[in-house]
């Protein structure tokens, strides 16, 4: 497989029938977890002073971008949201810490600038000083350091690599992801899963959606393409190219895999994957995946 990046997601020759889309971050890389744990919830406890109330930004952010229907999101919008769930909390409330109202970082998000840091440099550098987003974009980088310092600990769920064995002998795989292409090649190597897949996906080829519908257009049929995602956004991009969805289950990732594998994918050549089995898929993910809070459960 070419390690270049490619330059259209249907960059790859055609070699069966069936499609396996997958996505990288959190789905086959154990990273989700580590990644909020480590990297994105010490960095809101210390850009923003929490140390008070550390405990309470951990339940917070870990419902947020773990283990709610917001699991996936993007990190500007969700670090918003969990400190709009902050300021709600009646024990934040009580601790006497003020939670920033984040007004600035609210209008970013609904402006058209691109949520990255290099959408929110190029507003400070258009307008007038403002502290709050330079907060916010310290906080991002602070971020992105502390990943690139620990990603030796990021590996895959442990029965990926025998489910894409299993997989690619009858079905061509690809990776559908939102991670820069030269970090996905760099993971998929290391752990020596890229020979199993025909394409290796990036941001740089648009939405997962948009890279689905590239690779599988005129090439597959709509009951012959699977999205395998952990995240509502892969369900979502699954149903906008009439594509079947396996998901894996936040918290229980690696018994998934061993269910695709050992049952799901064998659903999946035979037909008989849509309907039922796919439904009772679908309810435990959305079960696992809740909209309120535990805390006001």
């Amino acid at each position: 497989m070419n390690s270049t990046t490619p330059s259209s997601a249907a960059a790859f020759e055609k070699r069966h029938d069936h499609l396996v889309a997958v996505d990288s971050d959190g789905c086959a890389m154990d990273t989700m977890t580590f990644k909020h744990v480590h990297c994105f919830t010490p960095e809101i406890i210390r850009s923003f002073g929490l140390e008070p109330i550390a405990e309470l930004v951990e339940q917070t952010e870990y419902f947020v971008n773990l283990y709610s229907k917001w699991r996936g999101l993007n990190r500007f919008p969700a670090l918003l949201m969990v400190l709009d769930l902050l300021r709600d909390r009646p024990e934040v409330q009580a601790s006497g810490v003020t939670i920033p109202g984040m007004d600035s970082l609210r209008t970013f998000i609904d402006s058209e600038h691109p949520n990255s840091n290099a959408g929110l440099q190029t507003v400070m550098d258009t307008t007038a000083p403002n502290p709050e987003l330079q907060r916010v974009l310290q906080w991002s980088e602070a971020v992105n350091r502390a990943v690139d310092h620990k990603a030796d600990h990021l590996r895959p769920f442990p029965s990926v690599k025998t489910t894409l064995d299993r997989m690619a002998r009858q079905a061509d795989l690809i990776v559908v992801s939102q991670m820069p292409h030269e970090a996905c090649r760099r993971e998929w190597q290391q752990y020596d899963l890229a020979q199993h897949v025909a394409l290796l996906g990036g941001q740089e080829l648009g939405t997962k959606a948009e890279q689905l519908r590239a690779a599988a257009d005129g090439r597959y049929e709509p009951a012959h393409v699977l999205m395998v995602g952990d995240a509502p956004g892969d369900l979502t991009a699954a149903q906008a190219n009439d594509a079947l969805f396996f998901p894996t289950v936040p918290g229980d990732e690696d018994g998934s895999w061993r269910q695709l594998r050992d049952a799901g994918f064998d659903r999946f050549l035979q037909s008989t994957f849509a309907g039922p089995y796919q439904q009772s898929l679908l309810e435990r993910f959305q079960q696992s995946l809740p909209e309120t809070p535990p805390w006001k459960a």
